[in-house]
């Protein structure tokens, strides 16, 4: 009787042991928290430094173009809208519109409009679509067509403040006709070229850095 108890203790034992060792294999392990990569405040700066390389033909463009002439200079605001009207007509465009006033709804300070004409600058089919790729912000897509010329306009706004200072806005838009495909003459923005060079002219001319 005794060795019989002494036998199912023991087996009990052996039981309550393998249940033990079953249990923990089966627990399952809490996943462990992935570390994020870091990243050194250096590498951080360098990366807010990159900036996307500007296509060789954008290089001069801006969304204005625009100067200010600080007051106290040698011309007076007329003379400075003559200045303009002659550096057009020297880049061999006639000027179409010009026009200088008071504006009434500005103290009757003085503004100005200086407008050219459609100015060519590129004629002929063989040098046409190679020179408007060069001036233009994106040249139409015409799938066949044939270029026959490129022409440039410049307007440019002047605009008198209180103290004698002048603000000049230039702005200016290419076209050319398209003979083969369309047969008409399409319109678009220009890429800067023009509209800075005009910019240069008139600050040379003017005296300002």
């Amino acid at each position: 009787m005794k060795v019989l108890k002494i036998i199912l203790l023991l087996f009990g034992l052996l039981l309550t042991n393998s249940n033990y060792s079953f249990a923990q294999e089966m627990k399952m392990e809490e996943p462990k928290e992935e570390k994020k990569p870091e990243i050194k405040e250096e590498k951080m700066e360098e990366m807010k430094d990159v900036k996307e390389e500007v296509p060789e033909h954008l290089k001069f463009y801006k969304e204005k173009y625009e100067i200010k002439v600080p007051a106290g200079g040698s011309k007076t605001t007329e003379e400075i809208f003559d200045v303009i009207v002659k550096i057009v007509e020297d880049g061999k465009c006639q000027v179409g519109t010009k026009t200088i006033k008071p504006d009434e709804k500005n103290n009757g300070l003085l503004k100005g409009k200086v407008e050219s004409d459609f100015c060519v600058f590129v004629d002929g089919k063989d040098q046409a679509f190679d020179t408007l790729k060069v001036y233009s912000y994106k040249l139409p897509v015409i799938r066949g067509g044939i270029w026959e010329n490129g022409r440039i306009q410049y307007k440019v706004y002047l605009k008198e403040y209180d103290d004698g200072a002048v603000d000049l806005l230039i702005k200016a838009d290419i076209s050319g006709m398209e003979s083969f495909v369309t047969n008409e003459i399409h319109f678009w923005k220009s890429n800067g070229i023009f509209e800075t060079r005009l910019l240069e002219k008139i600050k040379t001319k003017l005296g300002i850095k």
